[in-house]
């Protein structure tokens, strides 16, 4: 029989310089792994509230659609209407006043609403005598 030589796995104990550069190694990589999960962390926590951003647009979109409709700032003013509660403003005589305002939206000009006027702005109409044109009424 040959003597041959041939490598084989067996245990060695290691020197203290080995177990310092194996320590050295562990940290290392157990700090890399750390930095891993917290860039993991900060990435799922980005998608869900990019995700949460587009779950919000969805709904808003969704309900638009769904409701034909939005709510937005129109410039409006208050219009003096005539004695009839009609849309639009009524030629009164000198010693008459009117009971009612209109609210108009200036896009479209439509009224949106009627009121009766108080107490106080017909006492406002009666000492000033203005023109029945409602500007002084805007609010």
């Amino acid at each position: 029989m040959e003597k041959e030589t041939f490598r084989k796995s067996l245990r060695c104990k290691l020197t203290e310089a080995e177990i310092l550069a194996y320590g050295r190694s562990l940290a290392q990589a157990n700090k890399e792994l750390a930095d891993i999960e917290a860039q993991k962390t900060q990435i799922v926590a980005d998608l869900k509230a990019q995700m949460a951003r587009h779950e919000a647009d969805i709904s808003i979109y969704g309900s638009r659609v769904r409701e034909g409709h939005e709510y937005r700032e129109v410039d409006c003013r208050w219009e003096i209407a005539g004695d009839d509660d009609s849309a639009g403003p009524l030629p009164l005589g000198p010693h008459e006043l009117p009971s009612h305002k209109n609210l108009i939206r200036l896009d479209t000009f439509e009224t949106i609403d009627n009121v009766r006027l108080s107490p106080e702005e017909i006492a406002e109409i009666r000492q000033l005598r203005l023109p029945l044109e409602g500007s002084w009424l805007s609010k």
